[in-house]
């Protein structure tokens, strides 16, 4: 695992066996984070930089992310519990776009161009994404009900927009009535316009 298999230092062997009794589960983030600091003590303040050269950190192998069917996530959206978070839903869904950037969306698309202006999404930029017309509709149903000022998903008091976390318990909640058995978060959302199935 963690360790080249040659000899370890007395320290970073009893510290692996203690780890290894409390917490049998492997992940090799978790080990990497754990020996990290250990290296470093061990190079600088006792001055043993062999020890760092002899021990090897493993990589955490990158996933493809989960990719929800369009009939999944139709279910998704018509079992989202209020058109606000339906209308919030579709825009992470049918844009691509990340809840840091839906929640913080304003009132004011451009209807004619049919785009949406996102204003400081991913790395402090701002960007347009397509909107589809279906998308145009449910936002204006969401529109005339509710009247928002600032913010086009505000909280209660509107001021506020909503959080990143109301919108992720609202798609867990619309996940669970929708019965569907992947793993659905926000971070399921967005990516289905970069990765289609």
């Amino acid at each position: 695992m963690i360790g080249s298999g040659r000899c370890r230092p007395p320290a970073q062997a009893r510290l692996c066996r203690w780890q290894r009794l409390r917490d049998p589960v492997d992940s090799t983030s978790k080990w990497s984070k754990l020996f990290r600091p250990i290296s470093l003590l061990s190079a600088e303040p006792l001055g043993r930089p062999d020890l760092v050269e002899r021990t090897a950190f493993v990589l955490e192998p990158r996933k493809l992310p989960v990719v929800l069917s369009p009939e999944k996530g139709a279910r998704l959206l018509e079992a989202a519990p209020a058109l606000k978070y339906k209308a919030a839903l579709s825009v992470a869904y049918g844009a691509g776009s990340r809840v840091s950037e839906v929640v913080a969306l304003k009132v004011g698309i451009d209807s004619k161009r049919m785009i949406i202006r996102i204003e400081q999404g991913k790395g402090r930029k701002d960007r347009y994404v397509m909107l589809s017309p279906h998308l145009l509709e449910l936002l204006r149903a969401w529109w005339r009900a509710a009247r928002p000022q600032g913010w086009l998903f505000p909280r209660r008091n509107p001021v506020q927009p909503m959080t990143t976390r109301q919108l992720n318990r609202a798609c867990h909640a619309a996940a669970d009535m929708a019965g569907i058995g992947k793993p659905v978060s926000m971070h399921t959302l967005a990516p289905q316009l970069r990765h289609p199935s």
